[in-house]
């Protein structure tokens, strides 16, 4: 029943589409999903053991962490309306309560101030690893930088034993030259006084170059005002996929501010690869794919689109 309701949810959320009008059309643009991990990749975790120490790298365990965040790069100000995320574990209490947040992002590079979030209970988890949809309560405006991050708030003084975690990538999921980027993933733990975050790959003995499966829904300011404008992300911006909904072929039209080479994937709603295809390395300026024989079901689908410094993913729907 909460993989349903959580299905259910994520349906409400993707069909919620904004519409516009562009010289006299309706044309439909759907949020925006940020990735730092390339598609595809496998997602795993690091488990100390059943001994001490116990517990997860981020989940669960003895040393009492309780937060851990992502950080992600926009062109200029956008509403961060939800998270999309990937978990793993067991859990025993059921109510007790789980939080995701939105951060500013700080002068040390780490989490600031905490401008949206929102709070669901341990037992309505998805820890089956599938994609979990999780809205805000309220919509938070972001300009340049933020984080998004999942909290077990402090279960270091309670006496059961969930492992409820967050996904990651595998090692070096995260390129070499990101490392310098202090503060690209962050792990807060227990702490009796103000909130002491830590970069996860160079100050937690976690040396672990991985982004966090935890990505934004996004929707960007000023979509609305003219079909040119793009929605953009360090350096890559695309154009809302069209037609969609789309039959048996769409095109996707991005820009790029870099040489980079670029892959593209087509995922469902569960994470399940449908296509993936690695197009190589693409010029400074306009480029445009297209999509022929679309030889899927009818349903709501995710198109990522990945550079070299992230990606960009849509939500469509094959009629």
């Amino acid at each position: 029943m909460r993989q349903l309701n959580s299905y259910k949810n994520f349906l409400t959320g993707v069909l919620l589409f904004l519409s516009y009008i562009v010289s006299g059309q309706l044309v439909t643009a759907p949020d925006t999903i940020l990735k730092n991990l390339k598609e595809p990749i496998k997602l795993t975790y690091y488990s100390y053991g059943n001994t001490y120490p116990w517990g997860y790298s981020t989940g669960h365990n003895y040393s009492g962490s309780e937060e851990w965040a992502e950080k992600y790069y926009i062109k200029g100000k956008a509403k961060i309306k939800g998270v999309i995320s990937h978990h793993f574990g067991t859990v025993t209490g059921l109510t007790y309560p789980a939080e995701f947040n939105v951060y500013n992002v700080g002068d040390n590079r780490r989490p600031s101030t905490k401008i949206t979030h929102k709070i669901i209970r341990y037992g309505d988890i998805d820890l089956s690893g599938k994609a979990m949809v999780t809205y805000f309560d309220t919509v938070a405006t972001v300009p340049d930088s933020f984080f998004v991050s999942f909290n077990l708030f402090d279960y270091y003084h309670r006496p059961f034993t969930d492992t409820i975690g967050l996904y990651y990538g595998i090692d070096g999921s995260r390129p070499a030259a990101d490392l310098i980027n202090f503060g690209r993933n962050c792990i807060r733990k227990h702490f009796h006084g103000p909130p002491v975050w830590k970069d996860f790959y160079s100050q937690n003995n976690t040396p672990v170059a991985t982004h966090f499966a935890i990505y934004p829904i996004v929707e960007f300011s000023g979509i609305h005002t003219n079909i040119n404008e793009y929605v953009g992300y360090s350096g890559i911006t695309m154009r809302p996929i069209f037609p969609n909904p789309a039959k048996t072929s769409f095109s996707i039209l991005y820009n790029l501010d870099f040489v980079s080479s670029i892959s593209y994937s087509i995922t469902s709603l569960t994470g399940q690869i449908l296509k993936n295809e690695i197009m190589g390395m693409q010029n400074v300026g306009s480029n445009e794919i297209k999509i022929s024989n679309l030889n899927i079901a009818s349903g709501t689908y995710i198109f990522t689109l990945q550079s070299n410094k992230g990606a960009l993913a849509q939500i469509f729907i094959v009629e």
